[in-house]
């Protein structure tokens, strides 16, 4: 008897979460379709954790010249604070027309879970070589943690046409 109960349990289950072929599921807003283009690259992604608790320079002067670098103009112990985080800069070329493109950064953090950041830029008919700065510091930072997860991605007419991102995204 209990075998059909289980049984009887187990197909409106089924029955409920069961989505239709028709109806397609329902995307994030940063889950865009992907249509590679091969004239619009990113190019070297460049990151750095602003953070001397996890980024120890040691005697290392080339660590000690980026926090130097990130930090520059800083003064007061809280602009300091305020400049902790993790910045990212990243190249990108469009080798083809000049085109409206949007690149964007989207991120998870250690303590938001699964929630997904997104900051992006816009470039106005764009074409040959940028670099754009991405910075999660300050009360971002504070509250949310170190990023564990990221994709770079150039976005044109609403759709992904190159992107990098992450081993764990």
């Amino acid at each position: 008897m209990r075998l059909f109960i289980y049984l009887g349990i187990s197909l409106l289950a089924l029955a409920f979460w069961t989505v239709k072929a028709d109806e397609a599921p329902e995307r994030e807003p940063w889950d865009l379709p992907v249509q590679l283009d091969a004239g619009l690259q990113i190019g070297k992604i460049y990151d750095f954790l602003n953070d001397a608790k996890y980024t120890p320079t040691g005697n290392d002067p080339v660590l000690q010249g980026e926090f130097r670098y990130f930090n520059y103009g800083a003064v007061t112990k809280a602009q300091r604070e305020a400049r902790k985080g993790h910045y990212y800069i990243v190249s990108f070329s469009n080798d083809g027309p000049p085109a409206d493109i949007t690149i964007r950064m989207d991120f998870r953090q250690l303590l938001s879970r699964d929630k997904v950041n997104t900051l992006a830029v816009l470039f106005k008919d764009a074409q040959g070589d940028y670099q754009q700065q991405f910075v999660v510091a300050g009360e971002l930072y504070r509250a949310y943690g170190d990023v564990n997860s990221w994709r770079i991605a150039v976005v044109k007419d609403g759709k992904i046409v190159a992107q990098k991102k992450s081993y764990v995204w």
